[in-house]
């Protein structure tokens, strides 16, 4: 198994530390294209999903949550959290 991105061990810390404000965060530290080929996820998909966190599958998520070590019902809470920031659906 490939080493995992050091970068996602620092949003584990800048999230315990309380300091992760949104879910679009997460991508100025570990970027969307590093991000993206973990998940096995085209990168113009995934960046769409960034956009619009509502698009993002269970199983995307549950991923996202194991590579940043966070709790999956965390991580869940902190999409939801950013719904009301940006559209729910992503455009046609």
């Amino acid at each position: 198994m490939p080493r995992s991105d050091p970068r996602y061990k620092y949003v584990n810390s800048v999230w315990t530390a309380g300091e992760l404000n949104s879910f679009a965060e997460i991508f100025n530290i570990v970027p969307k294209s590093v991000v993206s080929k973990d998940l096995g996820i085209n990168y113009g998909r995934f960046a769409k999903r960034v956009q619009y966190p509502g698009s993002l599958t269970f199983d995307e998520a549950l991923h996202l949550a194991k590579l940043l070590q966070i709790a999956p019902q965390s991580l869940a809470n902190l999409i939801l959290e950013n719904l009301e920031d940006s559209q729910v659906e992503e455009p046609e």
